[in-house]
């Protein structure tokens, strides 16, 4: 994790030239904020201009973290875009093609653990047929 490092005003108004210590901040100081480091500015959502549930740092995440995506299958349906529900009800997923047929024919894998904590859909889900697999983030 990036160090955050206060900058003072003289520093970059001063006219005796970059110094090591201001030249490194500059450098670090983005990366500490985007982390979250101590010290360091809080990413306000509000400030984005978008929804934003969670900011995760891709190499910083477990799958299954608030923050994260997950393509999971429903024991319920149907959901739509934005719904929310409790990973008691979601389980992994997967697809995969049988060799010998059709292209085009893709049958879900899963799991037979659920997963914990909160998701809201990021697609549809809906039996209708077929299995309800989709994308879901982990809101809490």
């Amino acid at each position: 994790m990036a160090t955050y490092r206060e900058i003072a005003e003289i520093e970059y108004t001063t006219t005796e030239g970059l110094r090591l210590a201001f030249a490194t901040a500059l450098s670090s100081n983005p990366e500490a904020i985007a982390e979250g480091a101590t010290g360091a500015p809080k990413i306000q959502s509000d400030g984005l201009g978008v929804d934003v549930v969670n900011l995760a740092i891709a190499r910083d995440c477990i799958a299954g973290d608030i923050g994260t995506y997950a393509m999971l299958r429903s024991s319920t349906d149907p959901h739509s875009f934005g719904d929310t529900l409790a990973g008691s009800s979601l389980y992994p997923a997967g697809a995969y093609r049988l060799s010998g047929l059709s292209s085009r024919a893709f049958y879900p894998a899963f799991s037979a653990a659920p997963v914990s904590g909160t998701w809201e859909c990021m697609g549809i889900a809906t039996s209708s047929g077929n299995i309800p697999v989709t994308i879901w983030l982990r809101v809490l």
